[in-house]
């Protein structure tokens, strides 16, 4: 994954996510509950792994965008809820769909919102950023697998 064009909050808990998987290395095992669910993903793509890898990196290939987009809603000099549901809506549905139903819930939490102001939403957009950055840690390492 390209990390330069992330956002810096996506990039560190991308980091955080790698590091701690590192350091269980050689450890004594532990059970790992994967942030992707195997079995939708494959009814998603009939069980073929090419394609499955295909709609993973198209996935993380939006992770940068999405995030932009949030960071962007909030950012802006008026808070812009409306590009911030569609960001949240957005990433809810591509999370859904590769079965990253961690992302999914947060995104949904972030989307539904009640009391919208962009110092009530950096929570969200942290918790974003976590689910985001341990699952795409789990996709590389799948990867290779």
């Amino acid at each position: 994954m390209n990390e330069p064009g992330l956002t810096r909050g996506y990039a560190i808990a991308a980091k955080r996510a790698r590091a701690g998987a590192a350091s269980r290395r050689g450890s004594a095992p532990t059970v790992l509950i994967s942030p992707i669910d195997h079995d939708h993903l494959a009814r998603y793509t009939f069980g073929d792994r090419e394609l499955e890898i295909e709609v993973l990196d198209l996935f993380l290939g939006e992770v940068p965008r999405t995030m932009d987009k949030l960071n962007a809603a909030v950012a802006a000099e008026k808070f812009d809820p409306k590009a911030w549901h569609y960001a949240c809506h957005t990433l809810k549905g591509s999370a859904r769909a590769v079965g990253a139903f961690d992302v999914a819930r947060a995104a949904e939490r972030a989307e539904n919102i009640e009391h919208l102001s962009p110092e009530y939403v950096a929570d969200h957009i942290a918790e974003i950023a976590r689910t985001l950055a341990t699952a795409a840690a789990y996709i590389e390492t799948w990867r290779k697998g």
